[in-house]
């Protein structure tokens, strides 16, 4: 019966076992971004590492997700007495048996949780303590637990948790695996045996941490010691998973604050021009963008932070990466380090993706162009002599601004489908702004320019690059959506489609 008892050791799945790339989950497997258009396309210019990188985190084809295993990490299986010999425990005859030490070498790295159960160790593997009188391992293993309390002195001893049990059992020779009992009872062993008994749940809150449970008072919540690698080798993964997300934000950081200084800047020349014409629908549109670049400004301050953070960090890793890590004061400040960085790493990944989708969103760079010859000026639809002339438009906005050409904003529109008829495109010099409708109410066109430069400014807005188109104005509808049709302001009349109002300014916007 002894040499054939079965002893049910579970190795838990570690974290390091599940941890892939932080920023995986960017995008969060979609090919297209909550506003419909593909982020595939996202980026600006030449063909960046960042570019690279949100195409990598967004597309779908292909991609599966990256899963790193160590080897035995994660695996559940039965193991028999007779076979002891393959567990590091066994290794070292007598555990928990000699002069114990605690908290001067560290021995374990980490811990996992197993269960719940009633453990044999506990009531049976007992040799010094409380339950010394029923101690049986000696005859098969020769074997002891190690309490807590009857190793660490009274004034030292601190009130009982998951963390604070396992700082202690980590440091004692032999073991692989910790219980807590009845809220406060710690104890480390070098296996453990789940006993028959009844169906009751590990609910008592534990001593030092009353948000998680240690045990009841016949049960043990159980954990396993495992190291999957050494630490410092788990300390410089971290730190390059945090490198790998810093990298990013940092990216990104810069082409949101980009944007939102673009847009700020446009806007208020912009604002400044179409307010000496007596255009409120554009300055109120304007002052709209102006807002928005606001908020953009801010997340890229939220992106500064975190990745300020990261650099603090980076100079900590450096100090403990020195550190002789099989220590255990120098070992437990190498864990703070870590797990700083983890959670760094976390918030990061959760920040990289809100600020890659604003980017998509405020400044979308398609990489294929033609897209506004698709649509038409709604002018063309109200009153087609003056098809050619600059004109702004106001309506039911479909999204916020965007720093866009004329192109790109055609081709969020039509990621849109029904949701947007049309937009106002405003150009100075290089930069545009753009504002998506999802119906067009008013438009004002300007018939004071001469022909041939109304036609200019015209072609200006169109145009995928403009080296220097000066300033232009325009408000395009779909053609598919309103071939055939007019646009014009027909009150008294039934229609759905047609302008509120058009209003003619006998003025050039060249002039303001």
């Amino acid at each position: 019966m002894t040499a054939n008892r079965i002893f049910f050791i579970t190795l838990a799945m570690p974290a390091c076992a599940l941890m892939s790339h932080p920023l995986t989950g960017f995008g969060h497997g979609r090919k297209h971004g909550s506003s419909g258009y593909p982020l595939t396309r996202f980026g600006h210019g030449q063909d960046t590492s960042l570019r690279k990188y949100v195409r990598m985190h967004y597309q779908t084809t292909d991609s599966k997700p990256v899963h790193v295993y160590e080897e035995e990490c994660g695996q559940s299986r039965p193991v028999s007495t007779s076979l002891m010999q393959n567990n590091e425990s066994s290794q070292i005859p007598g555990a928990g048996l000699g002069k114990i030490v605690p908290f001067k070498t560290v021995l374990k790295e980490s811990y996992y949780l197993v269960g719940c159960v009633k453990d044999y160790m506990l009531e049976h593997g007992d040799k010094f303590g409380k339950n010394k009188d029923r101690y049986k391992e000696g005859s098969l293993t020769n074997v002891s637990i190690v309490r807590y309390v009857e190793i660490v002195p009274k004034e030292d001893q601190e009130p009982m948790s998951h963390g604070v049990c396992f700082s202690f059992c980590r440091t004692v020779p032999g073991m692989t695996f910790f219980g807590i009992q009845n809220g406060q009872n710690c104890y480390c062993m070098p296996y453990f045996n789940s006993m028959e008994g009844d169906d009751s749940a590990c609910d008592q809150p534990c001593e030092g941490d009353t948000k998680t449970v240690c045990g009841n008072v016949v049960k043990s919540t159980v954990f396993q010691m495992h190291a999957c690698g050494t630490a410092k080798k788990k300390l410089v993964e971290s730190f390059d998973k945090m490198k790998t997300v810093s990298s990013d934000i940092e990216d990104l950081t810069k082409m949101v604050d980009g944007l939102a200084e673009t847009m700020q800047d446009t806007a208020v020349a912009l604002q400044t021009s179409f307010g000496k014409l007596g255009d409120t629908v554009a300055t109120q549109l304007l002052q709209d963008a102006k807002l928005y670049a606001g908020t953009l400004a801010k997340a890229s301050l939220a992106g500064l932070k975190i990745s300020t953070k990261m650099g603090d960090l980076e100079g900590r890793y450096k100090d403990v990466k020195k550190l002789n890590l099989k220590k255990f004061r120098e070992a437990t400040k190498a864990e703070t380090v870590m797990t700083s960085m983890q959670k760094a790493t976390t918030e990061g990944s959760d920040e990289a993706t809100r600020l890659g989708e604003l980017a998509a969103k405020a400044g979308p760079d398609f990489e294929t162009s033609g897209g506004a010859k698709r649509y038409r000026p709604v002018m063309q639809f109200v009153d087609e002599k003056f098809a050619d002339v600059p004109s702004t438009c106001g309506g039911k906005a479909a999204g916020n601004a965007l720093v866009a050409k004329a192109d790109d904003c055609a081709e969020v529109c039509d990621s849109m489908l029904n949701d947007c008829d049309g937009f106002s495109h405003f150009m100075l010099k290089k930069d545009g702004l753009c504002f998506l409708f999802a119906k067009v109410e008013t438009v004002t066109y300007y018939t004071g320019c001469k022909k041939k430069g109304a036609k200019l400014v015209q072609l200006a807005a169109n145009k995928t690059s403009v080296s220097d188109a000066g300033l232009a104005a325009n408000c395009m509808v779909k053609f598919s959506r309103f071939q055939g049709t007019s646009l014009a302001p027909k009150k008294g009349t039934d229609c759905s489609d047609c302008l509120e109002e058009a209003r003619e300014a006998k003025r050039c916007i060249k002039d303001a």
